[in-house]
Order: C-alpha cells, then structure tokens, then sequence
C-alpha cells in the first residue's frame, strides 16, 4: 500500500466516481486520487500549506470526458444524424468550437486530456461519429470498430 502527502484542493464527481484532486509536494505535481482506491485518510492539523501558483481545480475538470490523466490535446470529431442534436444542446468547456454543416452534421474541436474516456464517448457514438483528429485517437477508434465488427461476424450476427 503506497502513502502519500497530499495537500488537497478540491474534490469532485465523475462518472459516478468522487476524486480527491491534490498537490504532491514530494512529486512536486497536482493529479486526481479515486476515492474508491484509499484505504485510510488521516487530516494533519498541526501543519499549513500554500499550494503552488497556477494549481487550481479548472485543472482537473476542464476534460469533459474524464479525469485528466495524459497531457492536454486538441481533437476534431465530425458527429453526424440526429446525434449532431444532443451534441449541440450540451455546454462544452471554454475554447471548444463547434461548427454545424449544411447537412445538419456539426464539426466539434474541443481539448481533452483523458483519451481512455473520450476514446470510450467516441466508440458510444456508434456510426453517427467520425474522430477526424489528432490521427492517433482516429486510429483507435476505428481499429476498436473493425475489432468489434469482427466479433459481430464471428458470432453470425451478419445480416
């Protein structure tokens, strides 16, 4: 079991799940602990701290999709048919940019930085998704298509 020194934030909510999101002074970074995972919490009132400047809770949930967990990127997804209508209803973060088409489609390019949720939000899109960019998310979703496709052939599942 590992220990940690944290000094904590803030706390907050996704996918069900409550995280601590806290500065490691020996790490000498801010990242999210899943509630879920600790077993012991012990509060230290003997001893104060200032946390770093710039360390703030927009850190943490500035991803729409997940818990910040890799670097931030840029993505560009194309969301097509009646899809494109839920999408454009939902409040996006600060700097997320959503074009809509001719065809009633929409163009979203927004900054994540948990690919393992946005992967996930992407494949739940089904057929009416396209990750247009960065080439690598693109990739895994359609491999993760192909994969399943291959499953549903295996299966008999064709019609």
């Amino acid at each position: 079991m590992k220990e940690h020194e944290l000094w904590p934030v803030g706390l907050y909510i996704r996918n069900s799940n409550l995280y601590l999101y806290a500065f490691d002074p020996k790490h000498e970074g801010a990242t999210s602990y899943a509630y879920s995972r600790m077993r012991t919490v012990a509060l230290r009132y003997d001893e104060h701290y200032t946390l770093p400047e710039g360390i703030s809770m927009d850190d943490c949930i500035s991803d729409p999709f997940g818990v910040a967990t890799a670097e931030a990127r840029r993505v560009r997804v194309h969301i097509f048919n009646k899809q494109a209508f839920f999408e454009k209803e939902k409040v996006w973060p600060k700097g997320s940019v959503l074009t809509e088409c001719e065809d009633g489609s929409i163009i979203l390019e927004l900054t994540i930085a948990d690919p393992v949720a946005f992967h996930a939000w992407a494949l739940s899109l089904g057929e009416n998704c396209v990750v247009e960019s960065p080439y690598e998310l693109a990739e895994w979703v359609r491999v993760s298509h192909e994969k399943a496709m291959r499953l549903y052939r295996e299966k008999n599942h064709e019609e």
